[in-house]
């Protein structure tokens, strides 16, 4: 499958901005290798300047936790691990969608034990979806600082995450025989 760029908000973007996302498209349309959902979340944290990237999936039956598939800071893998979504961010995306927290965001989640440990200050994560719509995951960017430029991130993650979506998919039916 071939994806390419669709942009629907009316943002005018840079050369720069527009290189980006172009970069998004390549690394969608091009990736091989052995290790998908490490190489992407590196991509990611790379070329949008952000500290934590996290992509992780429902683990079932009840889907309020998500386990991680990645997870990983500045760059650097550093485990993977099952968390609970209530009262997180998290649950926001996976009820509402895409949701971003400029500044503050462990203020707004006084339970979320991580964004308090971590230091974060600004975050955005995004659903991961299968074909019928359904949630089956998400991705999560999480800064120290503030997240720089967030309609390009949002727009970057549009173009990345169907591939990811992908690979999801790919591995849960791998897993099941």
């Amino acid at each position: 499958m071939r994806y390419r760029f669709v942009h629907t908000m009316p943002t005018a973007w840079s050369l720069e901005e527009q290189e980006l996302l172009d970069e998004a498209v390549t690394f969608t349309n091009d990736y091989v290798g052995d290790d998908f959902f490490r190489d992407v979340s590196v991509f990611i944290s790379e070329k949008l300047a952000i500290d934590y990237v996290v992509i992780g999936k429902f683990v079932q039956p009840d889907n309020e936790k998500i386990r991680t598939l990645i997870a990983v800071h500045d760059g650097e893998p550093f485990g993977n691990f099952d968390y609970d979504v209530k009262n997180t961010p998290c649950e926001h995306v996976l009820i509402n969608g895409v949701c971003f927290y400029p500044s503050d965001v462990a203020d707004h989640f006084p339970e979320d034990v991580a964004l308090q440990e971590l230091s974060i200050q600004s975050y955005m994560g995004t659903p991961l979806t299968d074909v019928d719509d359904n949630r089956i995951g998400l991705i999560v960017l999480m800064n120290i600082g503030e997240i720089r430029n967030p309609n390009l991130v949002q727009t970057f993650l549009t173009i990345i995450s169907p591939r990811i979506e992908e690979e999801i998919l790919k591995g849960e039916q791998q897993a099941a025989g």
